[in-house]
């Protein structure tokens, strides 16, 4: 199994670098980051959508590859009643061809697969007010697919040996959407938290998505800060595509390593670490050309991401890393591990 995205939404400072990770992020009635979200960060909310259809808005990550095997898993906040309309919260999909999708209102939940809805039963009343966690494990076939929708860690529709495809025989799924609501006469917001998507129909289970910023500089300081001479105090702000502080350097193969903060410092909760993600931006001032790429370090084993080529006075980001064993052990993270790792960058 590998973990192809996860995001808890905890690196932005506004929606303006979106788009940079999402293939579509609109909503009707806005898209935003907002400072409380489910735990200790933030989180994302789609705003009503209740002039258009659903799917014609919404958040998109775009896969690197196509599956017919896929888990995808978050914490979803419905803000106010959709008079029992039925959103896509959760929609698998091809292009613009709906495979399958989970939808909720205030009063039911939802699997649609094939064109055919299948309503849950649910196990208490929907609380609008509460945070809960919704996981889809599809394995796509047009003869023997499978769906398992888990609500708060509880399997609440299975389904097996059947086909799960799109209407037009489409199994293929190269996308997943986080839809706004849309209906008439209301504005509600939904919000998102702690998401992820697998490339097998096994779920993580409730995940909870810490967000750790660089808090010291290291022996590894290669570049230049913009301001000041704390090069960790200029890259710890949330990501935005008007950032105005950042490090630099003239200089190809350049590396500047930050330690980070300790994972206690900014969550209490505790559990076994499924991975951890590094993200970053960049840009060039000067013609010529020039690019950069994230980079771990545990201990003294280095992992570098892929190099991006930057461009003139525009803010681009950078390929993530995201890693599921601690490159020094090639075993599963440790709390230890993660507080004692350093990330950087690079330039290329």
């Amino acid at each position: 199994m590998a973990i192809v995205w996860f995001d808890g939404f905890e690196r932005y400072f506004d929606n303006t670098i979106l788009p940079q990770y999402y293939s579509q992020a609109t909503a009707t009635g806005g898209v935003s980051v907002l400072a409380s979200g489910r735990y200790d960060g933030r989180c994302l909310s789609l705003g009503s959508g209740y002039i258009t259809q659903p799917g014609s808005t919404g958040l998109i990550r775009t896969l690197t590859s196509t599956l017919n095997n896929i888990s995808v898993g978050a914490a979803i906040r419905l803000t106010n009643s959709t008079s029992g309309t039925v959103n896509p919260v959760i929609t698998l999909m091809n292009g613009s061809t709906v495979i399958a999708y989970v939808g909720m209102s205030e009063s039911q939940i939802v699997v649609s697969n094939n064109g055919a809805v299948a309503t849950v039963t649910m196990p208490k009343i929907f609380d609008l007010t509460a945070w809960n966690y919704f996981e889809l494990e599809v394995v796509t076939s047009l003869t023997s697919g499978s769906i398992n929708f888990y609500f708060n860690g509880q399997v609440l529709y299975s389904t097996s040996s059947v086909p799960v495809k799109s209407t037009t025989n489409i199994i293929a799924i190269d996308s997943v959407r986080l839809s706004p609501p849309f209906g008439s006469g209301f504005n509600p917001d939904l919000y998102y938290d702690d998401f992820y998507i697998t490339n097998t129909a096994a779920r993580l289970g409730e995940l909870h998505i810490a967000g750790l910023k660089p808090n010291a500089d290291t022996a590894q300081k290669q570049w230049t800060a913009s301001s000041g001479s704390d090069n960790y105090a200029v890259v710890n702000d949330l990501m935005s595509s008007a950032d105005n502080t950042y490090v630099q350097t003239a200089n190809t193969g350049d590396k500047d390593y930050y330690d980070i903060q300790d994972i206690s410092s900014v969550t209490a909760i505790t559990g076994n670490i499924l991975a951890v993600g590094i993200y970053g931006a960049g840009s060039k001032s000067t013609f010529g050309p020039a690019g950069a790429n994230l980079t771990l370090k545990s201990n003294t084993t280095e992992v570098n991401g892929t190099s991006q080529s930057l461009y003139e006075n525009t803010l681009i980001v950078l390929p993530s890393i995201i890693s599921e064993t601690d490159p020094a052990t090639s075993t599963a993270w440790t709390t230890s591990g993660v507080n004692n790792m350093q990330i950087g960058i690079r330039s290329s």
